[in-house]
């Protein structure tokens, strides 16, 4: 109050009361409140039954109190105060009465995400991503709030943190809690992965399409190649749509995934795939409206060079070996860092705010409750996303039963550039030629051919083995197989073809009369051999075989043979008015220096 009267306070509870500018100013004394106390039984009401002598003008000129002192109890429970105190308390959690707090509680350092969507009772919208990562702190207004990572709203986002910060696990935060959320058709997930190698738990996730360790190049490059194969298919497709991904999604009955790469160290990859860098900042530029988003982790505040970074929107700060650093990554942050605890991290919002990241399950138990959680989720969903193809070193049968039909066309491998099934049609010319340096060498090749000829039943096949290459034994009723009495077998096919080519003419030269006829596939493994076995007669009508049978359209043949042998051949009528040079099968290397099959 700044009066010298205080000077003069002596007295135990004495004060100075004022109000205004001297309106009001005096001098008042505390209640005493600490006594002891006694608690009793019952409350007992204290009569007053002392004695006061007045004189004759009323004043009382004696008192005598006729009250007769009780000696103290020895214990009490306490000073006054505090059990008065103590009783309030008592009564208003008896009552439920609840007085707001000066400020809320300190963020857990473990929060679980399925606690924080009954928290904020979150809800998805479909086709819009915006997974829980964790909770934010905002002490200046006495709230904290559900953070989410908008990428439908806001596009790419950076995830800066040191070692040990945690990045990895709000990677998989951010994969669970879309588990939780998404359906596979609406988000696929792609993780190229330089880091510990424990988002491999996530590998069984319906939502995540590929989880691919760094140094694997080959499925790095496809999922690239992916990435742009998808754009191109949906500029196409977007057309119609202001070449806008939600605006598609809105208006159009077709629904197509929305796609997130995620780069977990970022710093790596740039050093293996230095050469393919600069095609990240064109996709993060480029890719996002067509529902295609980018997620890095990054270990340094310089990890990203400023080019690729005006791309991403959203950034996120984790704890960070200096302070510094901060500054660095987000700017100007008011001295504002988060504490050095697992998961915590700063974000710049309108503001900067502390956050801590959610976590599906104790660090601990992570690992084996996110597997088995994806196994539950897999099972749930008949539709995954795809996973990044790669050309294998053996095409399996597992590999491309899903494509075999009963169509003309018969699966012959995998395309190395598309990495999509390649088919061959042996009815599109009479005569099909499928030839390598080395004829042992295709064996390979022709018992899945045959196989899959049987399996089909697209054709009845006849196989000459004139070179005595070895097949896999089959059952004989599956397709006819002959490997001596070639004479036999020529005067057979000969026969058949003529006669049939008798009744072509006897119709006017129209093949409709071979409508109901089964198609024929007649392999002749060693054409040159199987020539050489035949007596000059059956050579001199060798090449009627191929002639007659152009015009019928119920037999076509597979040539297997050498380069070598086939050259033998190139010049006779037969072979060039039969054989395509542009179609043809070549096996194993040396394509370059043959001439048998025309390549561009």
């Amino acid at each position: 109050l700044k009066r010298g009267e205080a000077a003069y306070l002596k007295n135990v509870g004495r004060f100075y009361f004022q109000v205004g500018f001297d309106e009001l100013f005096t001098i008042g004394q505390a209640a005493y409140a600490g006594g002891k106390y006694f608690p009793m039984d019952k409350v007992v009401k204290e009569l007053d039954t002392s004695v006061d002598f007045i004189n004759n003008i009323g004043y009382i000129t004696k008192k005598i109190d006729t009250k007769v002192k009780k000696e103290a109890k020895e214990s009490s429970d306490g000073e006054e105060l505090s059990n008065i105190l103590k009783y309030l308390a008592n009564l208003a959690k008896e009552q439920n009465i609840k007085c707001k707090p000066l400020w809320l509680a300190k963020m857990p350092e473990y929060i679980n995400i399925e606690d924080l969507m009954q928290k904020y009772t979150y809800q998805k919208d479909e086709y819009i991503l915006n997974p829980i990562i964790g909770e934010l702190d905002n002490p200046s207004n006495q709230e904290q709030l559900l953070l989410t990572m908008p990428i439908t709203k806001e596009g790419n986002a950076l995830v800066y943190g040191a070692s040990g910060s945690g990045k990895e696990n709000l990677i998989t935060t951010i994969i669970y809690s879309s588990m939780l959320s998404y359906l596979p058709d609406e988000v696929n997930y792609y993780i190229i992965d330089f880091g510990s190698g424990s988002l491999k738990m996530l590998n069984d996730s319906p939502i995540v399409g590929d989880i691919i360790p760094g140094d694997y190049e080959e499925k790095v490059s496809n999922l690239f190649k992916l990435i742009n194969q998808t754009i191109n298919e949906r500029k196409k497709l977007f057309t119609d749509y202001n070449g806008d991904y939600q605006t598609f999604i809105q208006n159009s009955n077709q629904k197509v995934p929305n796609i997130v790469v995620i780069i977990n160290n970022y710093e790596a990859y740039e050093e293996v795939y230095s050469n393919i860098s600069d095609d990240l900042i064109i996709l993060t530029r480029e890719a996002t409206k067509y529902g295609i988003y980018f997620i890095l982790t990054v270990n340094s505040p310089l990890g990203v060079r400023y080019k690729l970074k005006q791309n991403f929107a959203l950034t996120y700060a984790l704890n960070q070996n200096n302070e510094e650093d901060f500054i660095s990554i987000l700017g100007n942050v008011n001295k504002k860092y988060p504490d050095k605890c697992y998961g915590r991290g700063i974000v710049k919002i309108d503001n900067i705010y502390e956050f801590q990241t959610a976590s599906a399950a104790s660090r601990d138990s992570l690992t084996s409750f996110i597997k088995t959680k994806c196994l539950e989720y897999k099972n749930k969903y008949p539709n995954k996303a795809l996973k990044i193809a790669t050309l294998p070193d053996v095409v399996s049968y597992k590999d491309i039963e899903n494509e075999i039909d009963k169509s003309d066309e018969l699966i012959i491998g995998i395309d190395k550039d598309t990495l999509k099934i390649t088919k061959f049609d042996f009815n599109k010319n009479i005569v099909n030629i499928i030839t390598s340096i080395d004829l042992l060498s295709m064996n390979h090749f022709i018992n899945p051919l045959i196989n899959q000829i049987t399996i089909t039943q697209v054709a009845k096949l006849i196989v000459i083995n004139a070179d005595d290459l070895e097949l896999d034994k089959r059952p004989m009723s599956d397709y006819q197989y002959i490997e001596n009495n070639f004479s036999s077998v020529f005067r057979q096919l000969h026969d058949y073809v003529n006669s049939n080519y008798q009744k072509y003419l006897a119709n006017n030269y129209n093949r409709d009369i071979f409508n109901n006829v089964s198609k024929i596939y007649c392999m002749i493994i060693g054409l040159d051999s199987f020539k050489s076995k035949l007596n000059e007669e059956e050579q001199s009508k060798f090449s009627d075989i191929f002639n007659k049978s152009k015009d019928l359209g119920i037999i076509n043949y597979i040539i297997v043979d050498t380069v070598d042998n086939l050259k033998k051949y190139q010049y006779e009528s037969w072979y060039k008015t039969c054989f395509n040079v542009n179609n043809g099968i070549y096996l194993g290397n040396g394509i370059n220096e043959q001439y048998i099959i025309k390549i561009n």
